[in-house]
């Protein structure tokens, strides 16, 4: 059965007829049995002056969502790509610059809901091409 969005699978404990109150008794439990559907996504680097250049060398820590803490470097396209993340809330942080380009301290969140959606917030963010 499903209610607001959740599936749910009911599971039969055990039952009962009651003689003397003359009631039957069923007991058993449901169950959230939604299939969560993980997310990927790519973390664009660019210069903050010239938005067509793409920066190789900035190293990204994604960590939360109770799972272990993934580190990925952007490539020479600028491209740091998360695949496969299971939805919860997530905080990005960068932990290396690109050669001779400051650190972004800011820290960025991202959610990712039991469908796959992804919401971003922080400083310096733009969120695109989400299916």
């Amino acid at each position: 059965v499903t209610v607001g969005g959740t599936d749910y699978k009911f599971y039969e404990g055990f039952n009962y007829y009651d003689t003397t109150k003359k009631v039957h008794y069923i007991h058993g439990e449901a169950n959230d049995v939604t299939e969560e559907k993980p997310a990927t996504f790519t973390v664009l680097k660019v210069d903050k002056g010239d938005t067509t250049k793409y920066l190789e060398g900035a190293r990204y820590r994604l960590q939360g969502g109770g799972y272990e803490a993934k580190e990925i470097e952007t490539d020479a396209n600028g491209k740091a790509t998360f695949a496969n993340v299971r939805p919860g809330t997530y905080t990005l942080v960068e932990q290396k610059a690109p050669t001779g380009y400051k650190l972004d301290q800011d820290t960025k969140t991202i959610t990712i809901s039991r469908d796959g959606e992804i919401t971003v917030s922080g400083k310096n963010v733009t969120i695109s091409g989400q299916a």
